[in-house]
């Protein structure tokens, strides 16, 4: 996968324009170093709503695996079932 300016290209060679709201959860999920993004770690840059910005990924062609587990807020408290999102490929 490539992620330029507002396009990410896949590795089928494929090309889907996002907004840069969308671009910046993709960069997220590509640059984490387990592979997972969570809610507040979306929150941290800036995007308030990751479900939704997830969901608006999938339908543009994302595949995205949910899995729901405890995490740390930036206060350090941990909270159960938060949402872990990471990004397996597009179709």
């Amino acid at each position: 996968m490539n992620i330029e300016k507002n396009k990410v290209t896949t590795s089928d060679g494929r090309t889907v324009y996002l907004t840069s709201l969308q671009l910046s959860v993709v960069k997220a999920m590509d640059c984490s170093l387990s592979g997972t993004v969570n809610t507040f770690e979306l929150r941290n840059v800036g995007i308030a709503s990751g479900s939704q910005t997830i969901s608006v990924l999938k339908a543009r062609g994302a595949l995205v695996t949910t899995i729901y587990k405890p995490a740390f807020d930036s206060l350090g408290n941990l909270h159960n079932q938060i949402a872990h999102y990471q990004l397996v490929g597009w179709i």
